[in-house]
């Protein structure tokens, strides 16, 4: 006994051990991709804001989606993102290597904090340890976004950490990182906001409260005035603090015996739990079983039970205030209340009489079993097609679910998968994203009548749909009803005068219709809205030649090619242009690169190209 004791518990091992645990079961995540929940729209999408740190300021004044006013005002996820961005562009790969590094540093101070705490060293090793390899945890690790929870913990905890120091020191440096911890939390996640109310009551039960609060009262106010100034300018007054209707009892209690199942018995795990699909047998067994731990041999410390159950309750308290009409339980929630279940564990006599040698067994065979688990499970977050279809599999009455899984078979080409899903989220939940999707799908396979009646029905809903104009007037622009595409452009510009793709097809129906002048018009009023729009300055280009405004043309083709390298078509007319002007090496290296990029062969281009090469030999 004493050896393994040497082996995992002196100096340094500890943090060795929970590090190596950790690296073996979510290495794989490094080659991962996204999942299309959040991250894409997180990183991809939001790649101007967070690529560049002179936005760090930006990201205190907005929500974490970069637009005011929002809902999540979540500013240290954003400075995560801008950094990983810097390191490693928009590449997975080093946003799951911080996921995997920050789920570390989050073990590694929960076995700080359960030292601090005075338990055992081989007892907080070992909760350290299912802690890291728990299933029930590895969305917060294997899901890109999912890092919010354990930045949260990491914060926390060190606040925690820190407050056990000053109870017993009273130094003002660990009262300082106290409130440092505090507030870097509260600026990750809204639920930092319960801290006060937490520890308060740990202050009270430790019988620590008269010789803190003097000092801990007015930081915590003023910290939470000013997080809460902050918050309202960056989201807005209205929502900052609108007040929203919890979840209905049924669903509080659903939820929190699909949390407590997941956490003793986490064999249904699911990326996007929801209240109606969840089994209540996993949960009724786990609370049996944690009755069962804590009434056998009775509690060790009343007030560390107390305080453990607090925690829990406490931090999923936010999980059951909706953000949206479907109440979902989302498991990377449990990451940061898992505490409160490992300090109610720890006063169990049950586990605490166990001899040393007897608990290390026990520990290895569920820590074994549990990582085989997380292993086995993590794979579902490694792309959005094996994410959407977990999400299928065990919340089969989510029309989200149905509908991402339809958009990852249309990505792949599979589209009579893709308009089986769009059907099915649409009899569950009629919506406008949903309809909008089916119509892009029905516009992609030809199906234009198909494309016509959804858009209108999201026009139904929301006739100021901007986009669903614009889409519109595709469908009738291959009808042939030029008329019809026109008034529905027209309407997408009335609605966004500032984005760029309506002007864009409205230059080139213009272009289609013969009227090159009302096409430069809009296509010139594109590129003022969006500069790099490779479609404006392609068919400017082909305006411009039209015109025989051919060096103006060459620059409009040629700056078009720098922005969208791989559009075999943009090759095509570049070499059909400098054919016109000439250039005929230039035509034939363009035309080249157009045909490699699979440009069907152009008998234009082919019959001058040969008369000019004949011309030559003669």
């Amino acid at each position: 006994m004493e050896k393994i004791k040497k082996i995992f518990l002196t100096g340094p091992a500890p943090y060795l051990w929970l590090a190596l645990a950790v690296l073996a079961l979510y290495a794989k995540t490094l080659g991962f991709g996204f999942t299309s929940l959040d991250d894409v729209h997180l990183i991809r999408e939001n790649r101007e804001n967070i690529g560049n740190f002179s936005n760090a300021i930006k990201a205190f004044k907005t929500d974490v989606y970069w637009k005011s006013p929002g809902t999540y005002y979540r500013p240290l996820l954003s400075l995560s993102f801008m950094l990983d961005h810097a390191l490693g562009g928009e590449k997975p790969f080093i946003y799951h290597l911080s996921n995997i590094l920050l789920h570390i540093a989050a073990c590694w101070l929960l076995f700080v904090c359960l030292n601090a705490l005075n338990y055992r060293k081989g007892l907080s090793f070992i909760f350290a340890g299912l802690f890291a390899v728990h299933p029930a945890l590895s969305q917060a690790v294997g899901w890109i976004p999912g890092r919010n929870d354990v930045l949260l913990a990491i914060f926390i905890l060190s606040a925690f950490i820190a407050l056990i120091k000053y109870s017993g020191q009273r130094s003002k440096t660990w009262l300082a990182m106290h409130f440092a911890a505090w507030l870097a939390a509260l600026f990750t996640k809204e639920a930092a906001v319960f801290v006060p109310m937490l520890f308060l009551p740990y202050l009270v039960l430790k019988g620590k409260f008269k010789g803190s609060w003097k000092a801990l009262a007015p930081g915590w106010a003023a910290i939470t005035i000013a997080w809460l100034f902050l918050r309202a300018l960056a989201l807005g007054m209205e929502r900052a603090y609108s007040s929203r209707q919890y979840a209905g009892a049924a669903d509080v209690v659903a939820g929190l015996l699909s949390y407590i199942g997941k956490i003793f018995l986490p064999f249904n795990l699911s990326v996007l739990p929801l209240s109606g699909d969840i089994n209540l047998l996993y949960g009724m067994a786990g609370l049996a079983l944690l009755v069962m731990i804590v009434w056998l041999r009775g509690i060790s410390n009343k007030k560390n039970f107390i305080f453990g159950a607090f925690w829990f309750v406490l931090f999923l308290l936010p999980t059951f205030i909706p953000v949206s009409s479907s109440i979902n339980f989302l498991e990377h929630r449990l990451y940061l209340p898992m505490l409160g279940i490992i300090l109610i564990l720890a006063e169990s006599n049950l586990l605490r009489n166990i001899p040393d040698k007897g608990m290390t067994a026990f520990g290895a065979v569920v820590i074994l079993s549990f990582g085989a688990m997380t292993f086995n499970h993590i794979g579902v977050f490694s792309d959005g097609n094996r994410f959407w279809s977990n999400a299928v599999k065990t919340s089969p009455r989510s029309a989200l679910a149905h509908q991402m899984l339809g958009r990852m078979h249309f990505k792949s080409g599979r589209m009579e998968e893709a308009r089986r899903e769009y059907i099915r989220s649409l009899d569950l939940e009629s919506g406008i994203s949903a309809h909008n999707d089916l119509a892009l799908l029905y516009l992609e396979i030809g199906d234009l009548r198909s494309a016509e009646m959804e858009f209108k029905k999201v026009l139904e809903i929301d006739p100021k749909f901007a986009n669903v104009h614009n889409n519109l007037a595709l469908v009738y622009f291959n009808r042939g009803l030029l008329s019809e595409a026109r008034n529905e452009l027209l309407k997408a510009i009335e609605l966004e005068p500032q984005r760029a793709d309506p002007m864009v097809n409205l230059g080139v129906l213009y272009l289609q219709l013969g009227v090159p002048d009302s096409a430069e018009i809009f296509l010139r009023q594109a590129l003022a809205i969006d500069g790099n729009n490779a479609g404006a300055r392609h068919n400017l280009g082909l305006v411009l030649t039209q015109s025989k405004k051919y060096d103006e043309a060459l620059i409009q083709l040629i700056k078009a090619l720098e922005i969208s390298p791989r559009d075999p078509m943009i090759n095509l007319h570049l070499a059909q242009l400098y054919l016109v002007v000439g250039e005929t090496d230039q035509a034939r290296s363009q035309y080249q690169k157009a045909l490699d990029r699979g440009c069907p062969r152009n008998q234009f281009m082919e019959n001058n190209l040969k008369m000019q090469r004949q011309g030559s030999n003669e």
